[in-house]
């Protein structure tokens, strides 16, 4: 086969399974080609990052070979491409040289490039991506032309402080809803309507002048539709420099890119008198970029393009399955989960492997299904990994087939799609001190620190914004009620918030931080000192420090505080995740984890299955298919067509997933039972054929039965140890933001709990997460049995969940602590287990948010109950002031029912 390869004269077709080294062959042949004085190659990868590693691999060999003798040269070609050349001065120049003979590029750079040298007209454009930010740039633009700014500014202007500086314009521009009813009293509609057309008319001048963005502008989507319509491959500056293709990932590859390609080779394979060839890398089987329109089918008929225009058949098709990366074990079970399984439409050919690792030994197990609601079952899925990754690591258990104990850089964690899951894992390795690889994002309303420390950036910009300032508030940092809240609303009406609350502690510490100066990292990181972290951890668990470090590293890319808090303020807006560890644990989605490998693979969701979301159908000529009927047959014939392209494009991203495996590999999935057409289900179908059964349920295969099976043994241990079957409850998203609205009940509380937690932040920086002091630990002791029975009438297995509870959000208590709260909601749940009643119900009574623990609503009676902690157990007047008001709500909405106030002691 190598002969073939690395022949020039011929062209080859390379269908190439998982692991088989489709770069290596595809290296070679480059070189190959360099040697024997070809020129004019063009390289064409798929990404950015392939091309660099290309240019690297190849440029390694040509080092090499620049300072060989002639003997060790000919043994090294001899050995690597199969052949020797005469001129070995030539070769070994090579290293100096090639760049001017190939090309290494992607298709899209490479039609950029080809578009400059087609079209004059092109070269000063730039190249944008049309989102928001873009956008942004373009209105700053106009703005600053529309203001006729001096000269001498713009020239001291950069066009990103221009959009910084809109940035701030937008963040401070504030409606104040007492100017706009005062219009409406003096002016009736007249001045505001006129102010409405102003703007308009300014927007309306700021599309028309961007209506020539096309000539100074293009898309990056552009690019490719740009190449086709000025047909590069026609240009005489394009045609007379491309004599070899090279192309790596093939199947990447969509509709459009194939035209160009197809018309870059057109004459390549019909005139045999020319010394041109084609070299295609693919596999069908890892077509998993359907969402950019790339297609096995397409993949798989242009190679019947290319032999319909070889008469001399000249193209060799070559197909290898013999993996450089798998053990027999990970490649047996493949084998055996595709069996009789298409992954398109068009090819039915019988997937099977071979490997290069025969010796090696391998382990596969498809563990049973993680039962529970989702989001539940999500946080124990995590715990349970974390607990089995970090038990490898602190036992030194040795991965037999490397001979040495795991490593975290072992281990590969794969998911099929974004969820909290995969925030969840991150965090929970982060907890236990693992180093992660891991890049992603975390939405900024999905989480309730950032969406604190966002607020806390809209109160610096702009003192007087309420609703940030009210947010800030409320928090753990000054821990404010809502009866002191409303109490400022209503005694000054007329005052700003702010302006009220100036002498008391809170105001003085926001008075600090508003004099605080210098870049976004700088103001948010001397606010969120030691002190502050630990306050915060209180609340939002162990996790709060690795959130923090999150949100810092993302105001290092926004110089100016008005910008980062205007970006991420947005409905979508996420914060970008890169954690670098070269001996950390990687975490991945299967499409980013193309083209890598790993010792040990998780794959954690192998039970969804991902839907069509399509709401319009389209014909093959774009035609958009509308009706007032509910079923057309044609919209149902294209959306079953499609449904069939999904479930074969997901088969496709499993045969991705299981193939970056080397030794060991783990099937983990959430659910009560297995959904049809999941990788949870094709997994079980393909190990009940090859594996064995352990009586928990699990399934395991094993090719060496010296393997140490304590490995198994271990994972099922901890993966037990955490399924917990439990009802349903969502503590885990919106408990979190429910502590925080949990505060003493007395009105001056709030400088009270501010200088308390002051106290307590200088106390744990002594001893953090050792002890605690009693008073704190009452604290905390009554707002985690506040929220333990807020959800633990919907759990089943409530000892278990009680302790995971208390593990995720109190890590700083000592397990006699943990203990106490533990048997106080159980004696309580035993002594109460016929008590009925409605949790946390919410009233708004004369102007405030009254919420009561419990109200047991009967015929003729209803009953309010109050849970209360502490040790003198006292009914002060503050706490006969709280149930005399829930009282007076609830008979207000239920005047002809009796109304009954119990406090209850824990």
């Amino acid at each position: 086969m190598i002969e073939k390869v690395t022949d020039p004269h011929f062209s080859i077709w390379i269908n190439s399974s998982a692991g088989c080294g489709k770069t290596a062959l595809l290296v070679k042949r480059a070189v190959s080609l360099l040697v024997n004085k070809e020129k004019n190659i063009l390289c064409i990868t798929f990404t950015k990052i392939a091309t660099a590693e290309m240019h690297n691999r190849i440029f390694a060999i040509l080092g090499e070979l620049s300072v060989m003798n002639d003997t060790e040269m000919d043994k090294y070609l001899l050995s690597t491409i199969n052949r020797t050349v005469k001129d070995r001065d030539y070769v070994r120049k090579l290293v100096y040289t090639a760049d001017t003979l190939i090309q290494i590029q992607t298709l899209h750079s490479f039609c950029w490039q080809s578009i400059k040298m087609c079209d004059p007209q092109h070269l000063s454009k730039k190249i944008y991506e049309e989102n928001q930010h873009t956008f942004c740039r373009l209105l700053a633009q106009f703005i600053w032309e529309r203001c006729q700014l001096s000269m001498k500014t713009a020239e001291n202007t950069t066009e990103r402080k221009l959009y910084e500086m809109l940035a701030s314009l937008l963040s401070n521009f504030h409606l104040d809803y007492r100017q706009i009813i005062k219009k409406l009293k003096n002016d009736p509609l007249e001045q505001l309507a006129t102010e409405s057309i102003d703007v308009l008319s300014a927007f309306a001048e700021f599309l028309e002048s961007n209506q020539n963005i096309p000539r100074y502008y293009i898309s990056h989507n552009g690019i490719i539709e740009t190449a086709i319509n000025i047909e590069i491959w026609n240009t005489y500056e394009v045609a007379t420099k491309i004599n070899h293709i090279l192309l790596d990932e093939a199947q990447d590859n969509n509709l459009k890119q194939w035209y160009i390609i197809s018309h870059l080779c057109r004459d390549f394979l019909i005139d045999e008198t020319n010394n041109k060839s084609i070299f295609v890398v693919g596999d069908y089987k890892q077509s998993i970029y359907g969402f950019q329109g790339a297609s096995p089918d397409i993949y798989l008929a242009f190679y019947d393009i290319l032999k319909q225009r070889d008469p001399q058949n000249k193209l060799i098709q070559i197909t290898t399955s013999k993996s450089y990366r798998s053990s027999a074990a990970i490649l047996q079970f493949v084998d055996s989960v595709f069996e009789n399984v298409q992954l398109c439409a068009t090819s039915h050919e019988r997937i099977s492997h071979t490997t290069n690792r025969a010796e090696a030994p391998g382990y596969i197990e498809v563990l049973p299904l993680l039962q529970g609601e989702e989001i539940d079952a999500e946080l124990q899925l995590a715990i349970s990994i974390r607990k089995t990754i970090q038990n490898w690591l602190q036992t030194g258990r040795i991965l037999k087939a490397k001979c040495r104990p795991v490593k975290g850089s072992d281990i590969l964690i794969l998911v099929a799609h974004r969820t909290n899951l995969v925030d969840h894992i991150y965090t929970q390795l982060n907890a236990a001190n693992i180093p992660v690889n891991f890049t992603g994002k975390f939405a900024v309303k999905n989480n309730p620190l950032f969406e604190l420390f966002i607020n806390l950036g809209k109160f610096l910009i702009y003192k007087h914004d309420d609703e940030a300032l009210i947010a800030l508030l409320k928090s753990p940092i000054f821990a404010w009620n809502d009866n002191a809240l409303l109490k400022l609303k209503t005694e000054k009406k007329k005052e700003r918030i702010f302006e009220q609350i100036c002498d008391t502690n809170a105001g003085k510490v926001l008075k600090k931080w508003l004099k605080l100066y210098g870049t976004t990292f700088d103001i948010y990181s001397q606010i969120l000192d030691a002190r502050t972290i630990t306050t915060l951890s209180k609340y939002y668990g162990s996790e709060t420090p690795y959130y923090i470090d999150i949100f810092l590293d993302n105001t290092l890319e926004h110089e100016r505080i008005h910008n980062f808090v205007y970006i991420f303020s947005g409905e979508d807006a996420s914060l970008k995740i890169k954690s670098n560890n070269e001996n950390g644990v990687t975490i991945s989605t299967v499409h980013g984890s193309k083209g890598t490998q790993s010792p040990i693979v998780f794959i954690v969701d192998s039970n969804y299955v991902p839907q069509n979301r399509d709401i319009f159908f389209f014909t093959e000529d774009g035609i958009p298919l509308l009706s007032s009927e509910n079923h057309v047959r044609v919209v149902q014939e294209i959306r079953n067509v499609k449904k069939e392209s999904i479930r074969y494009e997901h088969l496709r991203l499993l045969y991705v997933a299981l193939t970056r495996a080397e030794d060991e590999l783990y099937i983990m999935g959430i659910g009560k039972q297995s959904k049809k057409n999941s990788w949870y289900e094709a997994c079980s179908n393909g190990i009940a054929k090859i594996g064995s059964q352990d009586q928990d349920g699990s399934y395991y295969y094993t090719d060496d039965l010296s393997y140490p099976m304590e490995i198994k043994e271990r994972v099922n241990k901890f993966y037990e140890d955490d399924r917990l079957s439990r009802g349903t409850n969502n503590y885990t998203e919106k408990s979190i933001k429910a502590v925080k609205n949990e505060q003493p009940n007395s009105e001056n509380s709030n400088e009270l709990y501010y200088e308390e937690k002051e106290k307590l932040g200088e106390m744990i920086l002594e001893d953090y997460a050792t002890k605690i002091s009693e008073r704190t630990f009452q604290i905390i002791r009554g707002e985690l049995i506040h929220k333990i029975l807020e959800y633990i009438s919907k759990i089943e297995k409530t000892e278990k969940w009680i302790d995971l509870f208390l593990e995720e959000y109190s890590p700083e208590l000592l397990n006699e602590q943990k203990n106490e709260i533990k048997r106080t909601v159980l004696l309580f749940l035993k002594k109460n287990r016929n008590m009925g009643g409605k949790n946390e119900v919410e009233v708004y009574f004369d102007g405030k948010l009254l919420r009561m623990d419990n109200v047991e609503f009967g015929k003729d009676t209803i009953i309010i109950r109050d849970y209360k902690t502490g040790e003198d157990k006292q009914v002060s007047s503050s706490i006969e002031k709280q149930m005399r008001l829930y009282k007076e709500a609830m008979q207000a909405i239920y005047p002809e029912k009796n109304i009954i106030t119990e406090i209850i002691w824990l």
